[in-house]
């Protein structure tokens, strides 16, 4: 799933959450959560299943209705406008199967304005995917990556990924860091990434977020001077705050 008409990136991209809640019922699945992520940088996610981090994601991409607080995406507070700015990858599938992947690089090039069509064959030229190979054919690991590779495709100038390399095979997942790398530079976006694969994205990120029991028990903006002041890899301060 990915949403945005958003353009080309011109400017620093900033979220604003203050005092963020969300419950089901009785359960607290989001607790008073406050942070601001700006800047063209690629922020990590992570935390245990079930402690929130896709319930986050979808409210900041305006796909669930905050219980109470508010969020603000490049300055806009209301749903509809926040899915403008972001271009969001879901943890579910949502392909045709019998479809090929040429089709779906049409769809997307037909529905998203600004779709990097071009891109997006040079991805699959790198991972070695031809276009007429039906949906339902490729592993797991290539579906993840072909649906990785329509939403950076989108021009929004912010990414939501929930759980990206799911799937992946290590060789695949070296060539995406290095596509996520090379898009927040090159494009001026800023990237939110979901993942339980903390040794995956030890490079990769320049901010850390860690969420525990449905509150933000962690964040640095800049995890690279964390790590040279206190000679910690992201695995030992995650184990750290949940002691």
């Amino acid at each position: 799933m990915r949403y945005s008409q958003g353009r080309r990136v011109t400017r620093m991209q900033k979220i604003e959450i203050k005092n963020l809640s969300k419950s089901y019922g009785s359960k607290k699945v989001i607790e008073d959560l406050t942070l601001t992520l700006e800047g063209n940088r690629i922020y990590g996610l992570i935390g245990e299943n079930g402690t929130g981090k896709s319930t986050l994601l979808r409210l900041i991409s305006g796909l669930a209705r905050p219980t109470k607080g508010t969020i603000e995406v490049n300055g806009k507070k209301n749903a509809e406008e926040r899915r403008s700015q972001i271009a969001y990858l879901s943890d579910q599938e949502a392909f045709d199967g019998f479809s090929t992947i040429a089709y779906q690089v049409d769809f997307h090039q037909k529905m998203v304005t600004g779709f990097q069509v071009d891109r997006v064959y040079d991805m699959l030229n790198t991972i070695r995917l031809s276009v007429d190979q039906k949906i339902k054919n490729l592993s797991k690991g290539h579906r993840n990556l072909f649906n990785l590779i329509l939403t950076l495709a989108n021009p929004a100038p912010i990414l939501v990924l929930d759980e990206p390399l799911s799937g992946i095979d290590t060789n695949k997942k070296e060539d995406l860091v290095q596509l996520l790398s090379t898009f927040t530079l090159d494009e001026e976006r800023l990237i939110i990434f979901a993942t339980h694969e903390y040794d995956e994205i030890e490079f990769l990120i320049d901010g850390l977020i860690i969420i525990k029991d449905s509150r933000l028990v962690y964040f640095t903006e800049d995890l690279e001077k964390m790590r040279l002041e206190h000679g910690k890899t992201i695995q030992q301060i995650f184990k750290e705050v949940n002691q």
